[in-house]
């Protein structure tokens, strides 16, 4: 059986919010970037216009993710505490990174190993109408996950492309 190679989808969006020449990542995409950062990951060497080739997540050993119903003082409503625990293979060292959420306000706060943060959001809602307001997020610095897991990827932020760069030492001839 003969299968015909193509280009494989590429995950289109991250957000991610540049302070200070600090970045920071929303906790709800801390798993799949930590799993990167940890180095689990399968390299395809597949050239393409733009890229040399890709890289896919393998199940994790090194994150894990959980979350926790807890009742309050009033009747009918509940805290929901989400727990992302990263661990390093090599070191066997843990991070552990908690928020919660209120069931029936929505509201978040950061617990542990995360801080709330406002950052001003530019929205587009109509041509030439852009409206900016500010919005709060639970948010984990990037630079500590990835020292965390000992500085194993360069991390870029193109400003003008808007995109992320995550540079590994890897050889596509392998």
């Amino acid at each position: 059986m003969l299968i015909e190679q193509k280009s494989p989808g590429v995950y289109p969006f991250l957000r991610v919010f540049y302070e200070d020449d600090n970045l920071f990542l929303e906790v709800n995409d801390l798993s799949e970037t930590a799993n990167l950062l940890c180095g689990n990951y399968k390299i395809h060497p597949y050239s393409e216009k733009s890229y040399q080739g890709y890289i896919t997540l393998a199940e994790s050993s090194c994150v894990a993710t959980t979350f926790e119903n807890q009742s309050t003082e009033k009747i009918g409503e509940q805290i929901r505490l989400n727990t992302v625990k990263l661990r390093n293979t090599s070191s066997e060292e843990t991070f552990e990174v908690e928020w919660q959420q209120n069931l029936k306000s929505f509201k978040f706060e950061a617990v542990q190993g995360c801080i709330q943060k406002s950052f001003l959001i530019s929205t587009s809602v109509q041509p030439g109408e852009t409206v900016v307001a500010s919005e709060d997020f639970i948010v984990v610095n990037l630079a500590e996950i990835n020292s965390f897991y000992g500085d194993k990827a360069k991390i870029y932020l193109d400003k003008e492309s808007r995109l992320l760069y995550f540079g590994f030492d890897f050889d596509f001839d392998l």
